[in-house]
């Protein structure tokens, strides 16, 4: 079982001392095989997977993160990161000993099968999605889910993105990196 640290939202705001058993930002000198870990699937079956984190309210940190590589549809839009999530990546930061409050800035909105996500995305990543992706097209986005704030009707989940790939170089990337994929 992974471990899943239940958190309040007094605690979202805290320091926390937990190590981290999964790394959420891929260093670039491992090369690009790390992502071979990101199995086939969509953002709705990694919230599918976190629904039964949220059986009380308050945070939540994961660090099953369930990596996944999902195609969507790049709507163009672009907002700040919202508070609650800045506060979540910070928590899962402490927790993993990484800054990785400073890595994200800006959400990204996609579509995929019908529906709408805000993800967050890399500073690093930001500028080459607008660069390489036009509003409408597809790609594929390699996500991980941070945790959650639990409410009683609902929860926002945070699902960040940690690199993609256009729809030009998609394929090819993977049969040279991740064979057995």
């Amino acid at each position: 079982m992974p471990i899943v640290p239940r958190l309040t939202r007094a605690h979202l705001a805290a320091p926390a001392v937990v190590a981290a058993l999964a790394v959420l930002c891929p260093v670039s000198g491992a090369g690009q095989t790390q992502f071979c870990r990101y199995v086939p699937g969509t953002i709705a079956q990694v919230l599918d997977s976190a629904k039964p984190m949220a059986d009380t309210l308050g945070g939540v940190i994961s660090f099953k993160q369930f990596p996944t590589r999902s195609q969507v549809v790049y709507t163009g839009e672009r907002r700040a990161l919202t508070f609650i999530h800045e506060q979540i990546l910070e928590t899962y930061g402490r927790m993993a000993h990484q800054d990785l409050a400073s890595l994200y800035h800006w959400e990204m909105k996609f579509r995929e099968q019908g529906k709408r996500y805000w993800l967050p995305v890399q500073d690093n990543i930001v500028q080459s999605v607008e660069s390489e992706v036009k509003t409408g097209d597809s790609l594929m986005v390699f996500v991980v889910l941070i945790g959650g704030d639990v409410h009683p009707d609902t929860t926002d989940w945070l699902v960040a993105m940690t690199e993609f790939q256009s729809r030009d170089t998609t394929w090819q990337w993977f049969e040279k990196t991740c064979r057995h994929t």
